[in-house]
């Protein structure tokens, strides 16, 4: 069985993004970003910036997320099993 071909071509056109030099810069601002959170003064300081390191981890980790979600699908396509089954 073969992964659907919308699925597939959403993993493709994600993963060609994210390995653009735009990308890379971005997420190279995003680094230098998360180097500047430390002035936390309160809690409340504190709160804000571990959700902006939070969501800064999470972008520079999309990557490896999508890669590692497409290959997981496709391994599942390839024994049979439907995306449905997979990601349940």
């Amino acid at each position: 069985m073969a992964v659907p071909a919308e699925l597939q071509r959403y993993y493709e056109e994600v993963l060609a993004t994210l390995n653009t030099p735009g990308w890379k810069f971005l997420t190279e601002d995003f680094s230098q970003l998360a180097s500047k959170l430390g002035d936390v003064r309160n809690v409340t300081d504190l709160a804000k910036a571990k959700g902006q390191v939070d969501i800064l981890d999470y972008v520079r980790a999309l990557p490896t997320i999508m890669e590692k979600a497409y290959e997981e699908i496709k391994k599942a396509a390839e024994t049979g099993v439907t995306f449905e089954e997979a990601t349940e």
